[in-house]
């Protein structure tokens, strides 16, 4: 008896969950302005390396399995101002990556063994301004948001790190086939608080062009950016190794074209170059092709050591930089929400070739 009445009791409290949460998704959807958004993934990655360990080359590989979830919402009361959040899955000490590792305790709530519950976190959180005013769109934002810089690949920036601070931007459109963007930010990365000898914060700041050419049937982009930070690379090559302030920059050009029906061909290059003292430029040769729902692409990283900033990308090799090698991907879209794809990823260190990498990952992507 005690029995069904615990899941008498289950089924209703269930039941009255699900007709709550209906409701308010009824009643956040009669809110004009204000819209919900999400992705989950799911993906399955094997990684084979050799180290450098003791004085001797290792050989070591690994399988796991991760997920990944996110979701966020805008509200836009008029077409001048937004509001937006977005929460993710991910150990929220780690800002390069919000994909969580089954059976790890390391993306969990600080227990000793995996199956423990996964952390959350707050992703964005930011307000912005929007304007246009004849062929001139502007935007300004608080908070934390997505970087507001063009890039074509994450070599240079990782996607999923999303700064804090002050942003702004402008772009003049219809000059001609030509749209020239200017925008830029101010992000705080360590808040230095209190101190009797000045400043103490360590910061970042970065501003860029993009010029956008459309010459049926080729659209070109161009873009040049500084990035400055006092929270840069490890200079390895210093004796000890010190974290020194430096500039980077990034020159893009990319085509994209649709000479053929139905097929895109997207050709681009990325030429990196820092301050540091040495091993300070890199590469990254992109092309990509789409034919209906199949796309494919491949790249060619070069990055040298004191290339980028421990900001850019941490999916391949496990090092940001100090490597070169190839990046192959293959995706199908089954439906405007769900697509997979298959990527490759093998590598060198640039300094000491012995030490390889690869790494394979399926991914099943779903949006709403």
């Amino acid at each position: 008896m005690l029995l069904q009445k615990f899941q008498a009791y289950l089924g209703m409290t269930v039941l009255g969950s699900a007709l709550l949460f209906a409701a308010f998704v009824e009643d956040a959807k009669a809110i004009e302005g204000l819209k919900f958004y999400g992705d989950g993934r799911a993906r399955f990655e094997k990684d084979d390396r050799t180290r450098l360990t003791g004085g001797v080359y290792e050989d070591q590989e690994r399988d796991r399995l991760r997920y990944r979830l996110r979701v966020g919402f805008t509200f836009t009361p008029n077409e001048n101002v937004e509001f937006g959040a977005r929460v993710t899955s991910g150990d929220t000490n780690d800002a390069n990556s919000p994909h969580v590792i089954l059976g790890s305790h390391n993306n969990s709530d600080g227990g000793t063994a995996g199956l423990s519950r996964d952390a959350i976190g707050i992703d964005r959180v930011y307000i912005k301004g929007k304007y246009k005013v004849d062929n001139i769109d502007g935007f300004a934002w608080f908070g934390k948001e997505t970087m507001s810089m063009w890039t074509q690949n994450e070599y240079f920036w990782d996607a999923d790190i999303n700064p804090e601070g002050v942003a702004a931007g402008v772009t003049y459109k219809n000059l001609g086939p030509v749209a020239i963007t200017l925008q830029g930010g101010y992000f705080v990365v360590d808040e230095g608080s209190w101190s009797s000898t000045g400043d103490k914060d360590s910061d970042l700041i970065v501003y860029q062009g993009v010029v956008n050419a459309s010459f049926a049937p080729v659209d070109l982009t161009a873009s040049y950016a500084i990035l400055s930070t006092d929270a840069g690379a490890s200079i390895r090559s210093q004796n000890p190794t010190t974290t020194v302030k430096a500039d980077y920059s990034l020159a893009s050009a990319q085509a994209r074209i649709k000479a053929i029906p139905e097929v895109g061909i997207t050709v681009g290059y990325d030429y990196i170059k820092s301050d540091a003292s040495t091993l300070d430029s890199g590469s990254v040769i992109n092309l990509g092709a789409s034919y209906k729902n199949l796309s494919a692409s491949v790249a060619r990283p070069d990055i040298e050591t004191n290339a980028v900033t421990g900001f850019a990308q941490d999916n391949f090799p496990n090092f940001f930089n100090d490597f070169k090698g190839y990046e192959y991907k293959v995706g199908y879209k089954f439906t405007k929400n769900i697509n997979a794809d298959i990527t490759r990823l093998n590598g060198e260190r640039k300094t000491d070739p012995k030490q390889e990498e690869s790494r394979t990952q399926l991914n099943v992507n779903v949006s709403f």
